[in-house]
């Protein structure tokens, strides 16, 4: 039978199973299950709305059925989408899943079912098989974060690889299945039935991406992986003891109150003890508090990773031991490893004679002695270690063979790291023996070689000293690379180094306010890009918060552009004016490089920051504040972001222009700048007046051909506001001529 008839035939069979009383009964259970999950969203995250609008706007796609906006794969819809559906509804009910994780996947849902069929239908077996294996334990936990980290990466490479391709946001989800099926059997995990795969371009990509992927999806990336997970919902747990030094009651109440967690860890990640949870060995506690809630995931690390051995879901996980030795005492003597679990963790295990054993993070007398170790040990070991006794102790040139010693690093790198720089601070000593040390190593450089060395010092915040051994060694003018020069206070903000930078305020002489050559950032904007809230606070009160860099974004409107929450939070706590409006033109004349967004609102509107456009009307920012005669409601339709749109809707954005121009309201256009989505949504808030003109413009051909579902849905809408029979305009009554509702399966013309 020719392709063309079977699908006709196709067509009439879901035709006549849609009429029968088992096809009504279908659809129904589809409607039934996505109003359980937006009654889940309701109850649990009302500020969800946006999730809840996608929800139904799947529904009402969903119940125009065959002739509506999926047509014939509507038919996968009834089995399979009812299947999964049914699955991920019992699922989100189900109290032993945590609710973050439940929310988690019914929002990211509700992102993934204004696609095509297929994506939407993809998507939706994809939530169902995630809460399901949140359900059965370690093993289910750990293969669906391994899937997870897999889709990751395969979305990554095919944004670098495919991104060029047109549409290709509509194409993604068909690429990564792809791939996915294509890797499923070696990783271990399941196929994705897909029709839409682009098959032959991704089949002559196989080579390259296994090797993207076995680059970053590995045993130890899903230890680490875990163990962070692990880690967050600790630190949500115990969110009113973290970040502070704890007393021993407070850290016995933690002890206490994790039995109210720990078989929900257990489930998802193996036992794990409380011990490595509450630790007396980070380095932030204090003599009368000294412990912490942990921050490090090491120890969780290496209780994962035995975890996983035990439900041979790895093979044996045996640490290399990089150092040993014992430790001796009045009291006892007790056998000490220092143990790796990847290249940056590493852990102590301690055995006392009768057995018992200790797990911590290394400590600077768990080096001594040791002939080597790497550098990494030593940098966890200084960062660690509260006794400032026990810095002073250290000998400096132990510190100076494992800086200079280190394979994976230039020694400048490592004598700039801030676990040597608080060695240094912690003794004039042992700063003056390193510093002397690391002089004799320039000095027996060549010219060249010690100008390189200099100019680095230099990059790395090593100012003052490189000065001082550019003197000794009768070398002039040293700076860092041409065209990337610093100033003392962009390397101090840069560094994080708050004692030089209020030297430097106090000495005077500076201009705060200077800008990199390169990229034209001050001091202040460095300090927000690296979300350094004490930089931030102490520069904002000496700076110009209305300085813009070469692209001209200010400080603030970085933090909204570079999704920098906490910069914002403390620029806006400082004084920065979120409805400050930057200079039309650079002095050269070169326009903004935001498409003339020029205040920090309509930056966030022309990106797609939702929580930036939330967090700066909270700050007191005008929803309707215009650039360059635009609101941000315009850029966010120009620029297609309908989950911003819905933002500032929410927040009380005008759906009018303030003039009274109908062809400049945001509906008009929309109908030219954006998906038909957004002309949904801005319908119904629309003036009567804005609605005639849209459908006039769409029945004139303005914005393409006739649309005629758009038409349809204006034209309800005035009926419903016109029950005393208003008489309409001459466009209304010819688009009442077209059948009520109208639906084609490619409803909006951009499709």
């Amino acid at each position: 039978m020719p392709e063309s008839e079977k699908r006709i035939t196709d067509q009439q069979l879901l035709k006549e199973f849609e009429n029968s009383a088992k096809g009504q009964s279908a659809q129904q259970k589809l409607r039934v299950n996505i109003d359980q999950l937006k009654k889940f969203l309701c109850v649990n995250a009302p500020e969800a709305d946006a999730a809840v609008r996608a929800f139904d706007t799947l529904n009402r796609r969903l119940s125009d059925g065959s002739e509506g906006w999926y047509g014939p794969m509507m038919g996968g819809f009834y089995k399979q989408g009812n299947d999964s559906l049914t699955a991920l509804c019992a699922d989100v009910k189900n109290n032993d899943i945590p609710l973050a994780k439940r929310l988690s996947v019914v929002k990211n849902l509700a992102e993934g079912v204004e696609v095509c069929s297929e994506g939407v239908l993809s998507n939706l077996v994809t939530a169902a098989q995630e809460l399901r294996l949140a359900t059965v334990g370690m093993k289910g936990h750990a293969k669906q974060v391994w899937s997870e980290m897999l889709d990751e990466a395969l979305i990554q490479y095919c944004r670098s690889k495919h991104r060029q391709r047109d549409n290709y946001e509509e194409y993604e989800i068909h690429y990564v299945n792809g791939y996915r099926n294509l890797l499923a059997t070696q990783y271990g995990i399941d196929s994705k039935e897909d029709l839409l795969v682009p098959a032959e371009e991704v089949s002559r990509n196989v080579s390259e991406v296994t090797r993207y992927v076995q680059e970053r999806i590995t045993a130890e990336s899903l230890i680490r992986n875990l163990a962070e997970r692990c880690l967050s919902e600790v630190l949500e747990h115990f969110k009113e003891y973290a970040g502070r030094p704890l007393s021993p009651h407070e850290a016995w109440e933690c002890y206490k109150k994790f039995e109210s967690i720990e078989a929900a860890l257990a489930s998802r990640y193996g036992p794990i003890e409380e011990r490595f949870l509450v630790s007396d060995s980070e380095g932030k506690g204090t003599k009368d508090c000294p412990f912490t809630i942990i921050t490090d995931t090491t120890l969780l690390m290496r209780a994962i990773a035995r975890n996983l051995e035990e439900d041979k879901l790895i093979i044996k996980a045996k640490f290399q031991v990089i150092g040993r030795k014992t430790m001796t005492d009045t009291a006892e003597q007790s056998d000490v490893r220092i143990k790796r679990i990847t290249d940056n963790a590493y852990y102590v295990k301690e055995m006392d004679r009768d057995g018992t054993k200790r797990y911590r993070t290394p400590q600077l007398s768990d080096l001594m002695s040791l002939p080597s170790v790497p550098v990494n040990v030593l940098k966890t070991a200084l960062l660690s270690n509260s006794d400032r006794a026990s810095l002073r102790k250290f000998p400096a040139n132990s510190v100076a063979l494992m800086i200079r010693d280190d394979p994976s690093a230039n020694w400048v790198e490592n004598f700039c790291h801030p676990a040597v720089r608080r060695y240094r601070n912690a003794s004039n000593r042992n700063n003056a023996d390193l510093e002397l040390m690391v002089t004799q190593w320039i000095r027996s450089y060549n010219a060249s070689g010690q100008r390189d060395s200099l100019k680095a010092l230099t990059k790395g915040g090593e100012v003052d000293f490189a000065k001082k051994v550019a003197a000794l060694l009768g070398i002039k003018n040293v700076s860092a690379p041409a065209g990337d020069q610093l100033t003392e206070l962009h390397t101090a903000a840069e560094n994080g180094d708050i004692r030089s930078t209020e030297r430097l305020l106090r000495n005077g002489g500076i201009d705060i306010n200077a800008r990199r050559p390169s990229m034209g950032l001050t001091a202040l904007m460095i300090a927000v890009d690296n979300e350094d809230v004490d930089m931030i606070n102490l520069l904002a009160r000496h700076s110009d918060l209305t300085v813009h860099d070469h692209r001209h974004s200010t400080a603030l409107m970085r933090a909204v552009i570079y999704d920098k929450t906490v910069g914002m939070a403390a620029l806006l706590a400082a004084g920065a004016d979120p409805d400050y409006v930057t200079p039309g033109r650079e002095p050269h004349g070169a326009w903004l490089n935001h498409s003339q967004a020029n205040t920090a609102m309509a930056v966030a509107a022309k990106y797609g920051k939702v929580e930036s456009v939330r967090f700066l009307v909270e700050a007191g920012a005008d929803v309707n504040k215009e650039s360059f005669g635009e609101s941000p409601l315009i850029f966010a339709i120009k620029a297609g972001q309908k989950e911003v749109v819905l933002k500032l809707l929410e927040l009380g954005a005008s759906q009018e222009d303030p003039g009274g121009n109908c062809d400049k309201s945001p509906l008009v256009i929309a109908l030219t700048h954006a998906p038909g989505e957004i002309v949904d949504v801005l319908s119904d808030g629309a003036s009567d007046a804005s609605l005639r003109r849209a459908q006039d413009i769409l029945w004139a051909g303005a914005a393409g051909p006739p649309d005629r579902f758009l038409i349809n849905m204006l034209n309800d809408i005035l009926d419903r506001r016109s029950f005393d029979n208003e008489v309409t305009s001459g466009s209304l009554q010819s688009a009442r001529s077209v059948p009520d509702r109208t639906r084609t399966r490619h409803r909006f013309r951009w499709f």
